[in-house]
């Protein structure tokens, strides 16, 4: 039994429609040119009426000279050479009149196959806006396969960050539960934030306190980002807002070391990260900055640097020139003459991104100040603050601190406020 003959369907060429069909009578794909709007339309009318009638196959009506011509052959177009008929580009003798035929077949259930196919895609995604997730085609993922899925699109981070990720989706599952399907989680925006909100810090500092703001803000990005990854719709204006004040506010007042406790870190540092220390101490430098510093970027005496990016390591707020102390100068002039970058890796080459350096950076801080007995939470970023502390101590204004430091003014006041005095000039014209 033959296949059941179906309509021709018209697809967009260009700015045109076109009719693509296997003519029931030559033999071969015809292609007709159907024109626009609503001339594209009667064509198409007119053609099916021929196509879908077998007694108009040998005699077309007159009502549509066009499609009649069309039919009849006179315009039909096949590649002809050297008595052959080129079909998908491979050369059939014309008298293999079988071959021929069957090629043309294969060719329009190819393009009926595809027709098919951007019928389905459609027909998909109008499902799926009507359910507000993504249609699967087998059985949904539990919250453990997703997760397996997933792991492999954060291979290019950092260790660091790979294993906050992991951290953070093994706190997502142990809540959730790992055997539970992933489109159960689909409008529970509001169940996240509560166990976020709830959670109680694991840190010795912190040991059964609700974990921070930005604690939260992360795991809950990281869960978004499963979410998403996996085909589950995520309203994120439905999750609580919290700002940059907030994290602020519930962070406390700023950490920096005296000059004393300064002294000792640098004392109980190895000599590596110890002059990475004194350096940030000096320049008060973001710990993203420091692994950029190289021989071009300071002048001919260290009197001065300007810094730049490196390669791969750029900076958040661009250039900026700052004085170097005399103290510092020595140690710089030393490692420079070995050296081309300040601070390298072990093998002389430069970091391979800043998570890395913060984090082996921040290791070597934290053990040093355990050592020394400091006991408040130490980070990368604490010799950039004690830069900042030190320098409004010694009376220099918070618009001077904030540009050697490339902060906003504003900024300076808010974390250091209470160092300031009344007495400092807070005017653009102390700036140096």
């Amino acid at each position: 039994m033959g296949r059941s003959r179906k309509p021709i369907r018209a697809r967009i060429e260009g700015k045109k429609e076109v009719a693509r069909f296997l003519h029931p009578v030559l033999g071969r794909t015809v292609r007709i040119n159907l024109g626009r709007g609503d001339k594209a339309v009667a064509n198409l009318a007119s053609l099916n009426r021929i196509f879908m009638n077998e007694t108009l196959w040998r005699d077309p009506p007159d009502d549509n000279p066009f499609i009649r011509d069309q039919w009849a052959g006179e315009s039909a177009r096949t590649v002809e050479k050297d008595n052959q008929v080129v079909a998908d580009g491979e050369p059939v003798p014309v008298s293999s009149g079988m071959t021929l035929h069957l090629v043309a077949e294969n060719k329009f259930l190819k393009e009926d196959n595809a027709y098919l196919r951007a019928d389905n895609k459609n027909l998909r995604r109008r499902l799926e806006v009507d359910l507000g997730h993504r249609v699967r085609s087998g059985s949904c993922p539990t919250i453990r396969e997703a997760i397996d899925a997933f792991l492999p699109t954060i291979s290019h981070l950092s260790v660091q960050r790979q294993s906050d990720t992991r951290n953070a989706l093994k706190l997502f599952y142990e809540e959730f539960g790992e055997s539970t399907e992933i489109d159960e989680i689909e409008g529970q925006e509001e169940r996240i934030d509560q166990w976020l909100n709830a959670r109680r810090s694991t840190l010795k500092e912190r040991q059964g306190q609700v974990i921070t703001t930005a604690r939260r803000l992360k795991i809950r990005q990281i869960v978004v980002r499963l979410l998403e990854h996996a085909g589950v719709p995520v309203q994120r204006k439905l999750f609580q807002k919290r700002s940059s004040h907030d994290m602020r506010n519930e962070r406390g007042p700023i950490r920096f070391l005296s000059k004393d406790q300064a002294k000792q870190m640098s004392d109980a540092l190895p000599n590596y990260w110890s002059n990475v220390f004194r350096t940030q101490v000096g320049l008060g430098l973001r710990p993203g900055e420091l692994p950029t510093l190289k021989r071009s970027d300071f002048a001919d005496d260290q009197s001065t640097v300007t810094l730049s990016p490196l390669l791969h390591l750029t900076l958040k707020t661009g250039s900026r020139v700052i004085q170097v102390p005399q103290v510092l100068r020595p140690m710089i002039r030393k490692r420079l003459r070995k050296k081309e970058i300040l601070f390298p890796k072990p093998d002389g080459k430069p970091w391979e991104s800043r998570d890395a350096f913060n984090g082996a950076y921040r290791d070597a801080l934290r053990f040093a100040a355990k050592s020394i007995g400091i006991e408040m939470k130490i980070d990368s970023y604490i010799g950039r603050r004690t830069c900042a502390s030190i320098l409004i101590r010694e009376g220099m204004s918070g618009e001077r601190v904030a540009a050697i430091l490339g902060n906003s003014p504003n900024i300076i006041r808010e974390h250091y406020g209470r160092l300031l005095s009344h007495e400092v000039d807070p005017s653009p014209a102390a700036i140096a």
